[in-house]
């Protein structure tokens, strides 16, 4: 099985993910299946209702976007994002110099931060608060900011294996992280699968690989909600689908394979996802379909919300917002920029938009009036 990393990146249009996903060695989805049974685990009972009424979100944003230039004009291309407030952003990713794979946000500018951090090739970031952050890297390093610097805590590792690559580092609290992502041979001996998916976890002192079935498969976005279940949610680069796993301590199972990338994302306390253009939420080991948006400009994935009634997605040709009513485009993407990251505050969102024309990074800052 090849490696595959960073596959967690979405298009603003159909034409455009087909492009670029050839242009960078990413796997086509070439192959249509007729799903039989992918129902299985879907939980058919309602919800039960909240007891206030959710309020539609708002879409009176006021836009403002900013280029990362690194130095030298090399290419900066970053997928993940974590911030303590709107004014505190950090950004990592793949870049061309290791100065230029991590930046900060300070609520002005945005700085070039790559050699704060002890090594290169950060993969995904963070944090419970602004000085307790974590940070990955292809090789499986676990790097700690305490507010004033950044440390190498640890190396993740894997018994027959040289390294762990980690996609996705997601956590609770300060005390309750989790880093998924999968262990692989760089010079296989054999032609056997050599390398499956593997999640840590942290609890305040140590990281501890969780015991899990073997699954020849890379994981991604991890997430626990508040019924104790965590998700996971993976791509099978020999299969080229996608697939999403629970865990309840004891029993690991498949929820749902299906032709598309999946994305988890949390709003309150509750996991969501998208299959096939319907919202789900993941519950009990199951899903729930709460809205299908079939016929609207959804083009796959959540980014990220702060209720049901308040979420954005990608849209046909840029990021949809949905209100519990309706779906429609906020904001128009260019061909060839992936939306890999989202940040939601109160009255603050932030998207990080990977631009393939200018091979840099651009952040685009959303914020309510007032």
């Amino acid at each position: 099985m090849q490696r595959f990393k960073y596959f967690f990146l979405f298009p603003a249009n159909h034409s455009a993910f087909r492009i670029i996903i050839k242009n960078f060695t990413f796997i086509i989805i070439s192959i249509l299946l007729t799903l039989t049974g992918c129902k299985k685990n879907e939980i058919v009972e309602p919800i039960i209702p909240t007891p206030e009424e959710i309020k539609p979100g708002r879409r009176d944003y006021v836009w403002k976007e900013y280029v990362l230039e690194p130095s030298y004009n090399y290419v900066a291309l970053l997928n993940s994002m974590w911030g303590a407030s709107p004014n505190d952003i950090w950004v990592c990713g793949q870049a061309y110099l290791s100065m230029s794979q991590v930046w900060h946000f300070d609520g002005s500018n945005w700085i070039e931060s790559g050699d704060l951090v002890p090594d290169r090739d950060q993969t995904s970031v963070w944090g419970s608060a602004a000085n307790d952050i974590w940070m990955s890297n292809e090789s499986g390093k676990m790097f700690h900011y305490d507010g004033k610097e950044w440390t190498e805590k640890t190396r993740l590792k894997v018994d027959w294996f040289d390294y762990v690559l980690i996609n996705s580092v997601w956590g609770l609290s300060s005390t309750e992280v989790y880093a998924s992502g999968f262990c692989y041979q760089p010079f296989p001996t054999s032609k056997e699968k050599n390398n499956y998916g593997v999640v840590f976890k942290y609890d305040g002192k140590e990281w501890k690989q969780i015991n899990l079935p073997i699954k020849y498969t890379n994981f991604g976005f991890v997430r626990k909600d508040k019924n104790g279940f965590l998700y996971i949610a993976a791509f099978n680069s020999d299969s080229t689908l996608g697939e999403i796993y629970s865990y309840d301590g004891i029993s690991f199972s498949n929820i749902v394979t299906f032709n598309d990338l999946p994305y988890l994302v949390d709003v309150a306390g509750s996991v969501y996802t998208h299959i096939e253009k319907k919202i789900s939420r993941l519950i009990n080991g199951g899903f729930n379909v709460l809205q299908n948006l079939s016929g609207s400009e959804l083009y796959n994935a959540i980014l990220g919300g702060r209720s049901i009634k308040d979420f954005f997605a990608i849209s046909k040709n840029g990021i949809g917002h949905y209100n519990g009513s309706d779906f429609v485009q906020v904001y128009p993407l260019a061909f060839r920029v992936f939306v890999p990251a989202t940040l939601i505050f109160e009255k603050d969102v932030f998207f990080l938009l990977a631009d393939n024309n200018i091979r840099k990074t651009r952040i685009l800052h959303g914020k309510l009036i007032e």
